[in-house]
């Protein structure tokens, strides 16, 4: 692919005049650099100097210079060059915002202030999702390890600057939903119970820094900054404070049926870490339950607090009581099951 570099069509025929012409950035690959080196080398009839008979020319010049090359690496060093090739200050600009704007195609995402800058203006003609939707589609082709370009660099020419900051921001926060998720397996940890244990008033809200604080109880390994960063986007309302169910969709928190199978799951793969948990804690009768159970031995609620009919029970229509399924009549009130009229004997 090439990325061009010189002046505008209009003052193209000036350019040639003065010696430049149009000028392009040109990706190659190492074979067609060697062949390109070697023309160099040889003195290839199009990169020499001849007389022209005639006024078959253009330009007003015995001199008709046919091309010029120079090969670089991506960096802008340069391995060779034609003769009489030569670079004012122009063409030079011109040269570093393509070679940005290869490394950019390339998927780089770590520039200097100076690179950015040159970056920018070879991306000025682009709108900014224009320039996400490039990037995105070319890490998917080019299968990239790394997919998360939000707390790079790269994030200056991607976003208007009032926006930096909460692109930022949102980056660490799916970091941390991603640590958390490996917490509940590693660790055995139930962050419902963490953010109950911080829920001195039993409000169903915490504060700013407590929220901070339960984050960092948890142990995931980022700066108290982070933290103090992306609970604010716990709080879209800004209350000034954090509200449980906020929480848990903020932070993509497991519960019920899925946080037991990520709690089994680290207990099958034999991944746990740093004082492995065998009980949680009833959120509704705060009754210690054993890992293994889903259901609270007491209320019968759930992990997330919640009444849910246990496998291999039926609830009573009349007064909500969960009985075997070898049962037919309700133990409480002797009410027969809702489905007995469909039951084979």
């Amino acid at each position: 692919c090439a990325w061009p570099c010189s002046p505008k069509p209009a003052a193209a025929a000036a350019a040639a005049a003065a010696g430049e012409g149009d000028r392009f950035v040109v990706a190659v690959s190492l074979a067609e650099a060697e062949t390109l080196r070697r023309f160099v080398h040889l003195q290839h009839l199009h990169l020499q100097e001849r007389e022209l008979s005639g006024c078959l020319t253009r330009v007003e010049s015995a001199v008709d210079t046919k091309a010029v090359i120079a090969l670089r690496t991506l960096d802008g060093t340069p391995l060779d060059t034609s003769p009489h090739f030569a670079e004012n200050g122009q063409s030079a600009s011109g040269t570093a915002q393509a070679l940005q704007c290869f490394k950019f195609f390339n998927c780089e995402m770590y520039f200097t202030e100076e690179e950015l800058e040159a970056l920018e203006k070879g991306l000025s003609a682009a709108s900014y999702p224009d320039r996400i939707a490039f990037l995105q589609e070319s890490l998917r082709l080019r299968r990239r390890e790394r997919h998360m370009w939000e707390d790079t660099p790269l994030i200056h020419v991607l976003a208007p600057p009032e926006d930096v900051a909460l692109v930022s921001s949102r980056a660490k926060l799916e970091k941390i939903q991603k640590a958390i998720r490996k917490a509940v397996v590693k660790k055995q940890l139930n962050p419902t119970q963490v953010f109950d244990q911080f829920d001195q008033s039993k409000s169903g809200a915490i504060s700013y820094n407590d929220l901070q604080r339960a984050l960092s109880y948890m142990g995931l390994g980022f700066s108290a900054r982070d933290y103090y960063e992306v609970v604010r986007l716990a709080d879209p309302e800004n209350k000034g404070n954090i509200e449980k169910a906020m929480f848990q969709k903020t932070f993509r928190i497991p519960v019920g049926d899925e946080l037991f199978d990520m709690l089994k799951k680290g207990r099958r793969s034999g991944t746990l870490t740093e004082n492995p948990k065998s009980n949680w804690m009833c959120p509704k009768c705060t009754c210690m339950n054993s890992i293994a159970s889903r259901f609270c031995v007491i209320c019968e609620c759930s992990f997330d607090g919640t009444r849910r009919c246990p496998p291999g029970k039926w609830e009573c229509s009349t007064c909500h009581v969960y009985n075997p399924n070898q049962m037919y009549y309700c133990e409480v009130c002797n009410h027969s099951r809702p489905d007995l009229t469909t039951l084979r004997f």
